[in-house]
């Protein structure tokens, strides 16, 4: 009579192999999430440099633009442009941008990713805690708004998108 069971060395090379394949696997999925992260905080800078300037181009045009006044409240106003710049760019722009973020920080799941006040060395500090936040500043200028994001983690000079959006 035969036998027809595994030896327990078959099945010790298909333990080995199995494990082998999970080591791989494991490793090149995280290799895929990292370079995702990196491409969506590339991309909600992009996205938020954009919000930035339409919302700068709609100041322009009309002299008013309706957003979120105040850091955490939700409730939309008619805000004037002028004859302020400065207090609108470095308080309502920015408090609207944090209120109204539809983009999570894809390091930190469920968190708004805007953030103020900032500077481009903010971004850069804190070990890489600030990975993935949108810095934007509008405090340090009368002419621009400046938007900064550390793409990657640890946050090296190369890894700092900076754009500075100008103010007619």
């Amino acid at each position: 009579v035969k036998d027809k069971a595994f030896t327990l060395i078959e099945l010790l090379v298909v333990v080995a192999i199995i494990g082998i394949l999970a080591a791989v696997g494991v490793v090149a999925y995280n290799g895929y999430t990292g370079a995702a992260k990196v491409n969506a905080a590339k991309t909600n800078h992009t996205n938020m440099v954009k919000k930035v300037s339409l919302i700068i181009q709609q100041c322009n045009l009309d002299g008013s633009v309706s957003m979120m006044s105040k850091w955490g409240n939700k409730t939309v106003f008619n805000i004037n442009c002028y004859p302020n710049k400065f207090t609108f760019f470095s308080d309502y722009l920015i408090n609207d941008m944090y209120n109204s973020s539809r983009w999570d920080n894809p390091y930190r799941a469920g968190q708004n990713n805007a953030l103020q006040p900032g500077w481009c060395t903010n971004a850069a500090s804190g070990g890489g805690g600030n990975v993935g936040f949108v810095w934007i500043n509008g405090r340090d200028s009368m002419d621009h708004v400046t938007v900064c994001t550390c793409t990657k983690k640890p946050c090296g000079s190369s890894d700092i998108l900076e754009n500075k959006i100008y103010i007619d």
